[in-house]
């Protein structure tokens, strides 16, 4: 559960790559992971270090629910508009496009489709599809 520095609230990047990896396991996972809190510190854990687990776990869950473009953000352009504008050939290439361009979108970077467009273009001039 370190997806931050302690004391410090994840990242919209952050957030996207855990929701992205972990999908329909979420809530199965924040679960698991306040039995695993709780296992480790057994007794000691007081009903205020309860709470706050249990707060973060929850409010996880509740921006992953929520926060409408983090998980799925709109689609601003298509695999076909990035094989038309930058000249690509259909391939794995393009997935990877797309993917970084989600995340940019997820982590609040790009906004619209002019934005991702540049972003697409900047991401192939640098020969790399990630940000």
């Amino acid at each position: 559960m370190q997806l931050a520095q302690v004391g410090e609230v994840p990242t919209r990047r952050a957030l996207y790559r855990f929701y992205r990896d972990l999908g329909d396991a979420l809530p199965a996972v924040l679960l698991l992971a306040l039995a695993d809190a709780a296992a480790a510190r057994g007794p000691s854990m007081t009903r205020e270090g309860w709470s706050r687990q249990a707060a973060y776990m929850n409010g996880l869950l509740v921006r992953s629910r929520e926060e409408e473009g983090i998980i799925q953000p709109p689609r601003l352009v298509s695999g076909h508009d990035i094989m038309s504008v930058l000249g690509l050939p259909e391939g794995p290439a393009i997935g990877r496009l797309l993917e970084a361009l989600r995340e940019a979108q997820a982590a609040g970077e790009v906004h619209d489709t002019e934005e991702a467009l540049a972003f697409v273009r900047a991401l192939a001039r640098e020969g790399t599809e990630e940000p």
